[in-house]
């Protein structure tokens, strides 16, 4: 009942893709490192009502041992300050717009790491992740070419949306520190409505 009269007052649906740079040798995440995504809302007047996210890993170096690959997915609170470095999001119209006659998107920011994790900005997450990635990466002489993904619904009738309102966001943080050598792309997807 709370999602469906939330998505009726929607003015507009969003979609961005992100595809990171080579990652390597990201730390293990704590509040301010490890972060490879981020996905910050400041306006007063709308909110962000997150649809989907989805996660795509592929090694493309082998790592020298094998080793688990991990990310989280953390909302964001108290964010007053943006994340920076790495590649940030073109928010200008019609960029982002899933129809073209939308008004421009009222995200603030949205980025993602190049080579290295992003510097955290000012905000407090939340202990409990609401989603993630796992994968595996062999130690080979050949390029691990297997990718795995993951796709966090937010929209079904099962799951209440996730909505975000004013200085709240959030993140895709590496969980396990990324051996030497090893590289690869972490590709994310989000999908969502501003509602007034």
């Amino acid at each position: 009942m709370g999602a469906n009269k939330r998505l009726s007052s929607q003015v507009g649906l969003y979609r961005v893709s992100m595809q990171s740079g080579l990652l390597t040798t990201i730390a293990a995440g704590t509040a301010t490192a490890g972060h490879v995504f981020c996905f910050r809302w400041t306006s007063a007047t709308l909110s962000a009502v997150v649809q989907r996210i989805k996660l795509r890993w592929q090694t493309t170096v082998p790592f020298t041992t094998a080793q688990e690959l991990a990310f989280r997915v953390f909302r964001l609170t108290g964010y007053t300050a943006a994340h920076t470095t790495g590649t940030a999001a073109t928010l200008t119209a019609p960029n982002l717009k899933k129809a073209t006659r939308l008004a421009a998107s009222a995200v603030n920011d949205i980025r993602i790491g190049t080579a290295a994790a992003l510097t955290a900005g000012t905000h407090t997450l939340d202990a409990q992740e609401i989603g993630g990635l796992n994968a595996f990466s062999q130690a080979t002489a050949v390029a691990d070419c297997t990718a795995v993904e993951a796709v966090i619904e937010c929209s079904s009738q099962l799951n209440y949306v996730l909505e975000l309102t004013t200085n709240e966001g959030f993140i895709v943080r590496n969980e396990i520190v990324q051996g030497v050598v090893g590289v690869g792309r972490l590709l994310v997807e989000v999908d969502w409505a501003e509602s007034a």
